[in-house]
């Protein structure tokens, strides 16, 4: 059956406001602590020590553009600032020919991020979440008791990385979650050095953080 344009575009004008109230959609700004760690591979291949890092807590905040379909599904996007890193234990640098005391360094990196989250629905109150998080590079130094460095020169620009968590909506306007991340890519590498200070190789690293979130929005038409 063939519908006029007229007629068609008619329909889609009365349909498309029903169909508009039928979703809902959530803004607001959301605060998280990260339990933030880097992970290195192939590490036994150059040392016997059970950690190479540490973990840092470190803060973000982002935020918050949420749609839920009439169904079990919806989606939500959450740009924001986060910090990622970890520490070293009792570490000895050898910076621009000069050995520093050795020191614990804590490992921090600075982006600007957009997770792009699935959300599923268990109930109305609470939702299983996945999906990608983009985070672009902004900054990153070792600090330390005794010298800061500055290491953004030996950081890629983009790093990609998984979420999954839970989030769960303890009033109308307040919503509490927890979430892992782990990096896709490897956006630096961890040097070894011997006991001479030469280069004996490089690990990949892969961030990777537990969070907890709290969130306050608002519905918004």
């Amino acid at each position: 059956m063939n519908i006029p344009r007229n007629q068609l575009i008619v329909i889609i004008i009365l349909i498309f406001p029903s169909l508009l109230a039928a979703q809902r959609f959530q803004i607001g700004i959301q605060s998280s602590l990260n339990l933030s760690n880097t992970h290195v591979i192939n590490k036994e291949d150059f040392t016997d020590q059970k950690r190479v890092y540490y973990p840092l807590l470190l803060p973000n905040v982002n935020a918050y553009l949420g749609y839920k379909s009439e169904s079990f599904w919806g989606f939500s996007l959450e740009p924001g600032f986060i910090q990622k890193g970890g520490l070293q234990k009792d570490i000895t640098i050898i910076s621009e020919g000069t050995m520093y005391q050795s020191q614990d360094l804590r490992y921090i990196s600075n982006f600007l991020q957009l997770p792009i989250l699935a959300d599923f629905y268990l109930t109305d109150r609470l939702s299983i979440l996945i999906g990608p998080e983009f985070s672009f590079f902004l900054s990153s130094k070792a600090k330390g008791e005794h010298a800061t460095f500055n290491t953004s020169d030996d950081h890629d620009q983009l790093e990609v990385s998984g979420i999954i968590g839970i989030n769960y909506s303890l009033l109308k306007f307040l919503d509490i979650g927890l979430r892992y991340n782990h990096g896709i890519n490897s956006p630096s590498s961890l040097m070894w050095i011997d006991d001479f200070g030469s280069i004996v190789d490089f690990s990949k690293q892969y961030y990777q953080y537990i969070q907890f979130t709290l969130r306050i929005k608002k519905n918004w038409r």
